[in-house]
């Protein structure tokens, strides 16, 4: 995986070819083989921090998971995916809403922005109806 990660900090440094759905993927692979690679991530978290206007909630809240997952802390990073979430936090799903939440709190970063958003949507999505008992099992446990 050395040289996968070797090849894409090159294509990340020297041109825009990974859009926002694509880094979310990449970050998200990694997560899921827990392969830490501190140069991809690195290389991902500035790309990612000049296009989060461009993620989607899905993406937003896949890259914040991931990140949690590798247990990367970068806080400018985290505060770009956060103020991009709140951006456009009418259009996340309760999955997504609870995943934001559960990264946060994972690598204990009270992004109370982030936080307050979240639990005001969940009460006006008609509260805890609206998650899955994962949902509410992740919310719950972040805040």
């Amino acid at each position: 995986m050395d040289g996968v990660a070797s090849a894409v900090v090159h294509k990340l440094g020297a041109a825009t070819e990974f859009g926002s759905q694509d880094c979310s993927n990449l970050v998200w692979a990694y997560a899921s083989l827990e392969i830490s690679d501190a140069r991809l991530l690195d290389a991902v978290a500035r790309v990612v921090q000049s296009t989060t206007s461009d993620y989607s909630p899905q993406a937003l809240s896949n890259t914040a998971w991931s990140l949690a997952t590798l247990v990367y802390l970068n806080e400018p990073l985290l505060e770009a995916v956060s103020a991009a979430a709140v951006a456009k936090i009418q259009q996340f799903r309760a999955q997504e809403l609870s995943s934001m939440v559960w990264a946060y709190a994972l690598l204990r970063v009270n992004n109370e922005p982030l936080l307050d958003t979240i639990a005001c949507q969940a009460v006006e999505r008609k509260g805890l109806e609206y998650f899955d008992c994962q949902a509410v099992a992740n919310t719950a446990w972040a805040f």
